[in-house]
């Protein structure tokens, strides 16, 4: 699983390591955030999610469940 912010520091913002980690891996599931931006929904692979900030730990760890359950059929 790969969770990450849109916005990151240096050259590469979430939305391309989505992409990059989606072409190499498409088996990983990828969960994105932020609290600024909000993709389109084309932006976003099939069968990933974003998740908007503020977010409580309870959240991301029900997500984080049911995504892992839906990815084992």
């Amino acid at each position: 699983m790969l969770f990450t912010d849109i916005d990151m520091p240096g050259s590469m913002d979430g939305m391309t390591l989505v992409e990059q980690a989606h072409q190499r891996w498409p088996h990983v599931l990828l969960l994105i955030s932020s609290g600024f931006a909000r993709p389109h929904s084309d932006e976003i692979p099939d069968h990933e999610h974003f998740l908007p900030k503020p977010y409580r730990a309870a959240t991301v760890v029900g997500l984080i469940h049911q995504m892992v359950l839906a990815s084992r059929g």
